[in-house]
């Protein structure tokens, strides 16, 4: 599993290039949001028991390219599990896919996603950004919006259609 992770790693850094050097153009199909969801669980080498899932029973379509819409909610399922203190929930509804940790707020510092890099936590265990960056970056291509707030002790990020 490590030497699959470590390839998958790879392939993504060469995605991330392809993406920010404007040589990969979108191909967008349309998908079940629900198997895109269940794409990032096996990039993440999780399965479904590790999020609480609501408004499954929604059948979201949406128009995006599979490979890097799931990037972008493999990275926000990723910070949920490394930030988040209990099982994050992800929810889907008609115009937004929501996913929540409790944990402590994000610094306001950090809250820049236009950015690939927090040059204040450069050489810091606790991640520079790039994972929001790129998901950002993702969900902007598709002309969705991506945003940040902090309810009742818990991390949302949200994904706005």
């Amino acid at each position: 599993r490590i030497f699959v992770r470590m390839n998958y790693l790879l392939d993504e850094f060469a995605k991330i290039e392809r993406f920010s050097s404007g040589a990969w153009s979108l191909s967008r199909v349309e998908y079940r949001f629900v198997d895109i969801l269940d794409h990032a669980y096996d990039l993440l080498l999780c399965d479904r028991d590790t999020f609480t899932l609501k408004g499954e029973e929604s059948e979201l379509i949406v128009w995006v390219d599979f490979e890097l819409f799931a990037i972008a909610i493999k990275n926000l399922l990723d910070n949920a599990l490394k930030y988040g203190k209990e099982k994050p929930t992800v929810v889907i509804s008609e115009h937004s896919i929501e996913i929540c940790s409790l944990g402590d707020e994000m610094p306001e510092i950090k809250r820049d996603f236009s950015k690939p890099f927090n040059r204040a936590y450069e050489g810091s265990s606790a991640g520079l950004g790039l994972g929001l960056y790129l998901t950002n970056s993702i969900v902007q291509k598709h002309g969705f919006t991506l945003k940040y707030s902090y309810q009742n002790e818990s991390n949302c990020f949200e994904i706005c259609l």
